[in-house]
Parts: structure tokens; C-alpha cells; sequence
């Protein structure tokens, strides 16, 4: 076979070979859980102090390792390329042979007993001498001439080390060719267990831990929760963070969903109710999702949307201007011009519900986890503020409020008056059949998840989870989520077999559910739980927790238990659904165990916490145990100073003010109350009116600093951030995580739908905002597509005007290749000349000759093209008539 490689590209095709061999071992893992505990690529520090040089290092569920050495040739064919003695022996004159170096290892590891399988994986053919050598891939050291045997004594040391390391060491030769293998992985996983673009985010993952250091975060050591994340993540879209619609998601019933849908037509005030994890809140996104594409004004307040929300969502001037705000986007004629004022508040909605009632339609108005405030701040005034407020207002719009069933007492008294229970309180009824089949068939078909096909009958097995799950959990959706989350987590097929082994849900209530599950978990899997809800701070992942237990495989095993409770994101480990820690919070254990909880995390935060949550959380734990010293006299200038330049988010500093605030207030110590206040309004204000560019700022400080978790904590909360700071969010991880990049560009163009959904001229400077923000994400990523881009552009009325940015941004971003990517077919007449002197351009930054570009004859109908070709051919044909020129 005639070898389809340059011998040029030899190193560069041999570190891709050895991703693919990585690839295979995790494949393997992925269809196998029990296997590992973790895998590494290029090196890898083990808890032991052990260090292998080996190109591939997992540590098995026994504590033992697989040590793999990967070669690659690029034609295993010839002779001179075979794997013999000589190729293993050979070594430069002050150097060390192959066989030394792995020997080498293979006798540290053995030695200590901690040696599962050692080999190498190599595409490499065997000789003939070296084949009859071979017995079941090792090496009989009886059967090696002796002039061979001699050599690798001498190599090695010893007969006996040399014996020792051919029963350890499987040369794993003749394997496939690079193309064969890439064929083989994808096919193992693409389609039953992934999408393509899940394979070739896991390629990009894959190349990222083998270059960077300590890749993934902290140590470099890949775990399953990795490959999860790449291959499923999507799973957990069903309850989202901040609460979007998930693909295929319909309302619970049809009927109750058209009445809802009448009921916003008319003026005043309903309450919907759901238990934990019912929906409530993704049933309310919908139905704003719905009004607005029928261009009915509506706006909205959520109590509790994030885990990572450190923003006070409680405080009634708080809620009152991000209402008035939207307000504002409605209805930008009215308030343009306005200040944000929360004491006018009844002002704006006046205004704004007549002039509504005056053009034929009607304002709605949902405030959305009433149950949140008395849970989390123990009293409801700022609730009840804020409710008195909205009240007087049921006879000029539709007011909507949705909590959890709780006690009359936990909402404003005001609220049960005016709007009784026995008539204007709607329950959100369960998931009907059909709703939930359109869920199972999303998830199905972006294979999230495997359901059973049965020969390639795909409706009869998605009728038949979707009976099992209705039957299991009477169309619970938590319920449901859990379920699916626990079989796809232990690599099961959807099929109601499965489903009917799983715990159900009692009387159509999650409670019931953690009480039969906390009752049957053993004492260290509710451990975890409980320390996971002591703390405010998200664990970096299950190996920091796992350090707070003395018994690994115990932590192992029982972490498994309630592995389907949490979901690993990029900033750390969460709770699935808030639910679950009011549960735990509410649990004796909590409660007896939580001071001795919290000096575990201590400990933890002070011998191996990542710099991020030693400087955002050590303080906070050690107020919560009584020595609040640390956070009240840390605070300082230098300190926030610091905090900007490492890129923390600005939340969470806002945040460490907040608990240190209190702190004083509680002790009556207010001169220190006073000299944290001011600090805290240069946090406030620095970012607009101190820094001119912040993004640009931010993008600095994120790029320098070798802690990346601003990083990670930004491409978690995208709807958090400015509209700038997305494209820098995006640029940030170009080279690292091409997925974070496609979510960037999603969030922008939600923005930019609902801007153009809700009209209004004043927002024209908005929408050239984040157009311009969109042109950044996708000329700055690691392989622009030039049809992404002219189909983003092709949306667009006005687009003329935006091909120099393009082509400004792809030569500004290293991507100027692209530019000779366009179509020119495809190109608005009005931009082909300007087209062009792009083109141009970029074949001379690309060394491109333009002679011998078959679009030679266009290229010389432009300015740039026609100079270039002037020089390059002083005595060619004449120039056309002079063009003028654009760029």
C-alpha cells in the first residue's frame, strides 16, 4: 500500500495518532465505567508521587496503572520500519534507547506493585526475528538471539531485569493505519452515542489535554464526568439553569396551556403553583417565549434563576428596575429618557398598561419562585413591598405570579386576599403523554440519550419509555430527569424495563422521592450530599470532594449513588435542582453535622483548593465557623485590586463585600461598615466609569493570569454578561473548547430575536451591537466557516455595510485563509470588488501566488489585484479601466 502521507507531516500525524490511541482507551472507559478511575495524556503526576514519562497513563478501579507508549510510522510496510531489536536498541551516543526508557518505568511501577499493563501501541509491522520472538504480544526472552539478548543486558542491566520487563510489556503491533483508526472511533460512538459534532468536540478536547499543561483543570487528569460532559451534556438541559425552553419541550397539557394562553388576553391576577421540579418556572419561560413572538408585551422577574447568582434578586429596587428596564425595551417611545427609579415603579406600569389598553392589547406582568424569598431570607418584606405594588394594577393588566405550594404565612397576606385560592390558583398539571413523548424524541434525536429501537422501529420504542415514564413517574419532570440521568449514567438503554427498576415517585411528589432515597443511601453517600450543601461555593469536581474522605473507594462507590443529584459543569459541581438542598438543609444530619462539615472544607481550602476558591471562599468559611478576622480586616484596596487584575467575577467579589457588610452590621461596627461601603461603590462603578473599555480589560486579565476559572465561570453564565464580554468569552477559549464559541453565538442571536421581536427604533444601536458582537464570534474561532458566516449575514437587511468588518475581523484574528473560502456567487454585487482586495490581501499575508489562482482574471479587476499583478508582470497585457477602490 502506497503510504498517503508527507514525509514532512511525519510528527505532526504521529501526536495525532497518539490522540486517537487516548481516544480508544476512552472509549473503551466510556462503554466501560468500572473500568478507570482516570486517564492521562502526555505525562501524568499520580497521587503517589509516581510520575510516568509514558504518552498514556489510567489508573484503574484496583489502584493500579496502564502505562501505554503510542509510535507511529508513516509507512508500516517498509522494511526499514519494522519493529525489530535494532529500532528498540538503537540510541545517540549520550542518549537512552527506547527499551531503557520503558523498561525504566515498567520497574518503577512494578516494583511498588501499582502495574496493571504496560505496552506499546504502534501501527509499526514486525520483523521475523522479532515475530518469532513473540508469544500472545510479549516477548519469550528464550527465544531472543544471543547477540540480541547480549545488547539488551547491557541495555537494561541484568538477565533478570530484562526477563522481568518482557513478562510485564505487550507490544500491541500492527495496528491500524491513522485514517482506519479515525474511521473505527467514530463509528464507536457516532450515531448511538453522539452527534458528530459531540466526536469532533472530543477530538478538540482530547488535542487540549495532551498540549496544555494541568489540562483538564486541576491536574490533568481526564475522568469520565469529562467524556459525559462532551458526549451528553444535554441531558441536563430538561431543567435548565437559567431556565430557557429546551429543544422539543411542549407545555404539560395542551388544554391547560390554551388557557393560559386566554387568560393573558384579560385584565387580572392568577397564581400558578407546582411542586419541586414540576416545570413551573420552564412552563412560565414558554408561555413569555410564546407571548412575545405574538408581540404582546410582557416582563418578568424570577426570585432564583442560578446557583451562581450572587446578585441580591430579592431587594425590591432590585426587581423594580430590571423591571422598569424591560419596560423600557417595550416601550422605548414612553421611557427612553427615563432614570430607573424603583419608587416610580407605579408610574411606568400606569403608563405603560394604558397606553397598551389604548392600541388593543395587553401588558402581562409574571413574577415567577415567590417560595424562594421566605426560604432563603426568612422574612418577606421586600416580597411584600413589591407585591402592594403590583396589586392595584389587576384591573389594568395581567398580573402572574407562580411559587411552590407553602404556607399562607411565607406569602404577603394581601396576595392570599386578592387573589383566592379557590378560583384564581392554578396547579400546574404533570407531563400528558404527548408532552412527554416530544421530550424523549428531542433528546433521542440529538442522542442524549439511547432509547430502543427495536430493529429500527424508533416510534415504537419512544411510545414505549414514554408509557414507562409516565407510569413510573405520573409525568413528573424532576422525576423523569432524574431517571433518564441515572440510566444514561450507568450506560443503559431507554426501554421501560429499565425504567420500571427505578425507584418511582411517590404520590406524584419529589419529596417522597428523597425521603425513600436518602432512607436507602448508605451513611457516606449522604455525607457528600450534606457537605455538598454546607457550603455556598460549587466543588471544583468529584476528586475535591473525594479528598474530604479518607476511604477512596468508598467515596467511589458511594459517589455513584447520587451522582445523578449533581451535574458537572465547566465552574464546578451543582446541585441538578435546587430542590434537593432545601431538602438536605432540612435533614437533623445537616443540622448535627454541619460545623464538622465545614472544617472539612476548610481544610480542604487551605491545602488543595485551586487560588479561586481559596480567594473567594476560605474567608466566607471561616466567618460561617466563628472567626470572621480574616474577611473583615482581608478587604482592603490592594485586595480588590488584585481580585480585577486575576479576571474574578465581579458578582463574586460583590458578593465577598455583601457577607463582610453584614458581618459589621451585625456587630454594630460601623466606621468598618462605612469604609466597606465606599470600597464597594468603586467595585460598582469601576467597570463603567473607571475603565473605558472593560471587555478589554477583561480579556487581559482573563489571557494573563494563569487561573482560568473567570474563564469557566463566564462561559457558564453567558446570560449573565455583557454583550461585549461574550465575544471575549468566545475568544478566550478558540484554542481550548470550540463548543463554548457555538454557545456564544447562540446567545447573541437570542438577544438579537428578541430585540427584533419586540421592535423599537431606540434599539437599533443594541442590535448593531451584538450584530458586530456575532461577526466577532465567528471570525474569531479556530475554523471559521465562511458559510456560517454569509449565512449569518444573509438575515441580515443591511448587510453591505458589514463585509469590511468581516474580512477586517478574519485578517485581524489570524483567519485570513478564510477569506479565500467565499464564494464569490454567493457575494451582494455591491462587495465583490471590495471582495477582491480582501482576497488579495490575504494570499499575500498567506504566500499564495495569484498567478497561479484560477481566479486570476477576477482578482485583476481590482485595485489591490491589479497593482500586485502590475509588479509581478510589468510587461503583461494592459490594465483594465480603474476600479475604485473600497477598503
Amino acid at each position: 500500500m502506497t503510504p498517503t502521507i508527507k514525509p514532512t507531516q511525519l510528527t505532526r500525524v504521529g501526536y495525532t495518532y497518539q490522540d486517537y490511541v487516548c481516544l480508544k482507551l476512552l472509549i473503551e472507559w466510556f462503554h466501560n465505567p468500572e473500568k478507570y478511575h482516570w486517564v492521562s495524556i502526555e505525562g501524568a503526576s499520580t497521587e503517589d508521587g509516581l510520575w510516568a514519562i509514558d504518552d498514556v497513563v489510567a489508573l484503574d478501579k484496583n489502584g493500579k496503572y496502564t502505562l501505554l507508549q503510542v509510535k507511529f510510522t508513516i509507512d508500516s510496510e517498509r522494511n526499514d520500519l519494522k519493529l525489530d531489536f535494532d529500532w528498540l536498541l538503537n540510541h545517540r551516543p549520550a542518549g537512552t534507547s527506547l527499551l531503557q526508557k520503558w523498561s525504566r518505568d515498567v520497574k518503577k511501577y512494578s516494583d511498588a506493585g501499582r502495574i496493571a499493563f504496560a505496552a506499546l501501541k504502534t501501527n509499526r509491522i514486525p520483523g521475523d526475528e522479532f515475530e518469532k520472538c513473540l508469544e500472545y504480544g510479549k516477548i519469550n526472552i528464550d527465544k531472543i538471539p544471543a547477540e540480541w539478548l547480549e545488547k539488551i543486558i547491557e541495555q537494561i542491566g541484568s538477565y533478570e531485569n530484562a526477563k522481568s520487563f518482557f513478562l510485564e510489556f505487550t507490544f500491541d503491533h500492527s495496528q491500524q493505519e491513522i485514517r482506519d483508526l479515525h474511521n473505527h472511533l467514530y463509528n464507536q460512538i457516532v450515531p448511538d452515542h453522539a452527534t458528530p459534532e459531540g466526536w469532533y468536540r472530543l477530538l478538540e478536547a482530547v488535542e487540549c489535554w495532551a498540549t496544555h499543561k494541568n489540562e483538564p483543570s486541576p491536574d490533568g487528569q481526564i475522568t469520565l464526568s469529562h467524556i459525559y460532559e462532551i458526549l451528553n451534556s444535554g441531558i441536563r438541559e430538561s431543567l435548565p439553569q437559567f431556565f430557557e425552553v429546551p429543544p422539543g419541550y411542549s407545555p404539560p397539557t395542551g388544554q391547560f396551556h390554551a388557557g393560559m394562553l386566554q387568560r393573558t388576553k384579560l385584565t387580572g391576577g392568577w397564581v400558578i403553583s407546582g411542586l419541586p421540579g414540576m416545570g413551573k418556572s420552564t412552563y412560565l419561560s414558554y408561555l413569555t417565549t410564546q407571548l412575545t413572538i405574538q408581540k404582546i408585551p410582557v416582563i418578568r422577574h424570577h426570585y432564583s434563576i442560578s446557583t451562581q447568582d450572587f446578585v441580591d434578586r430579592t431587594n425590591y429596587f432590585n426587581v423594580a428596575r430590571s423591571l422598569q428596564h424591560q419596560l423600557q425595551l417595550h416601550y422605548p417611545k414612553l421611557f427612553f429618557a427615563r432614570e430607573l427609579d424603583g419608587n416610580k415603579l407605579e408610574d411606568w406600569l400606569r403608563t405603560a398598561a394604558d397606553y397598551s389598553h389604548s392600541i388593543g392589547i395587553n401588558l402581562v406582568l409574571i413574577i415567577d419562585g415567590l417560595d424562594h424569598v421566605s426560604r432563603e431570607r426568612k422574612e418577606i418584606s421586600q416580597l411584600e413591598h413589591l407585591i402592594n405594588r403590583l396589586l392595584p394594577f389587576k384591573d389594568r393588566l395581567c398580573l402572574i405570579f407562580g411559587t411552590q405550594p407553602i404556607r399562607d404565612t411565607d406569602l404577603p397576606s394581601r396576595l392570599i386576599a386578592e387573589i383566592p385560592k379557590n378560583d384564581r390558583w392554578l396547579n400546574l398539571p404533570a407531563m400528558d403523554l404527548s408532552s412527554i413523548k416530544c421530550w424523549l424524541e428531542a433528546l433521542s434525536d440529538s442522542n442524549r440519550i439511547a432509547l430502543n429501537n427495536y430493529g429500527g422501529d424508533k416510534s415504537g420504542g419512544l411510545v414505549e419509555a414514554s408509557e414507562a415514564l409516565l407510569m413510573a413517574s405520573g409525568g413528573y419532570p424532576l422525576h423523569m430527569t432524574y431517571s433518564l440521568q441515572s440510566l444514561t449514567l450507568l450506560g443503559k438503554t431507554i426501554n421501560k424495563y429499565e425504567i420500571g427498576k427505578l425507584p418511582p415517585c411517590p404520590a406524584g411528589d419529589i419529596r417522597l422521592y428523597y425521603d425513600a432515597l436518602w432512607s436507602n443511601l448508605s451513611e457516606a453517600a449522604r455525607t457528600i450530599l450534606l457537605l455538598i450543601a454546607c457550603v455556598d461555593f460549587p466543588w471544583p469536581d468529584k476528586k475535591s470532594i473525594g479528598s474530604c474522605f479518607e476511604n477512596s473507594l468508598e467515596f467511589l462507590e458511594s459517589y455513584s449513588k447520587i451522582q445523578h443529584l449533581v451535574e458537572k459543569r465547566r465552574s464546578g459541581v451543582f446541585p441538578f435542582h435546587s430542590s434537593i438542598m432545601v431538602f438536605l438543609r432540612e435533614q437533623q444530619g445537616f443540622k448535627d453535622l454541619y460545623t464538622e462539615l465545614l472544617r472539612k472544607a476548610k481544610t480542604w481550602l487551605e491545602k488543595d483548593a485551586p487560588k479561586y476558591w481559596q480567594w473567594g471562599w476560605k474567608w466566607i468559611v471561616e466567618a460561617h465557623l466563628g472567626n470572621t478576622e480574616f474577611l473583615t480586616t482581608g478587604i482592603n484596596r490592594e485586595w480588590l485590586v488584585d481580585s480585577f487584575c486575576n479576571g474574578y467575577p465581579l458578582q463574586h467579589i460583590e458578593h465577598i463585600f455583601s457577607v463582610a457588610e453584614q458581618i459589621s452590621s451585625e456587630n454594630k461596627n460601623y466606621p468598618e461598615l462605612v469604609r466597606l461601603r465606599l470600597l464597594k461603590i468603586r467595585l460598582i462603578n469601576g467597570p463603567e466609569f473607571q475603565i473605558q473599555e472593560y471587555p478589554q480589560f477583561m480579556n487581559c486579565a482573563l489571557s494573563w493570569n494563569e487561573e482560568k476559572y473567570g474563564m469557566l465561570w463566564g462561559a457558564d453564565n453567558l446570560r449573565t454578561l455583557d454583550d461585549k464580554e461574550i465575544s471575549v468569552i468566545s475568544s478566550l477559549f478558540r484554542e481550548v473548547d470550540d463548543a463554548v464559541c457555538i454557545d456564544c453565538f447562540k446567545e447573541i442571536i437570542r438577544r438579537l430575536e428578541f430585540y427584533a421581536k419586540i421592535g423599537g427604533g431606540s434599539e437599533n444601536q443594541k442590535i448593531d451591537l451584538l450584530i458586530n458582537a456575532a461577526i466577532d464570534v465567528l471570525c474569531d474561532r479556530k475554523n471559521p466557516s465562511a458559510d456560517e458566516i454569509l449565512a449569518f449575514l444573509g438575515r441580515i437587511t443591511e448587510k453591505i455595510p458589514l463585509y469590511p468588518r468581516v474580512f477586517d475581523r478574519l485578517i485581524e484574528t489570524g483567519n485570513w485563509h478564510v477569506i479565500l473560502d467565499f464564494s464569490v456567487s454567493k457575494l451582494p454585487s455591491e462587495v465583490v470588488d471590495l471582495f477582491w482586495n480582501y482576497f488579495v490581501l490575504a494570499c499575500k499575508i498567506e504566500n499564495v501566488s495569484i498567478i497561479e489562482r484560477p481566479e486570476r482574471s477576477s482578482i485583476a479587476s481590482s485595485v489591490f489585484g491589479n497593482i500586485v499583478l502590475a509588479l509581478i508582470e510589468p510587461d503583461g497585457p494592459p490594465n483594465p479601466p480603474p476600479v475604485a477602490c473600497h477598503s
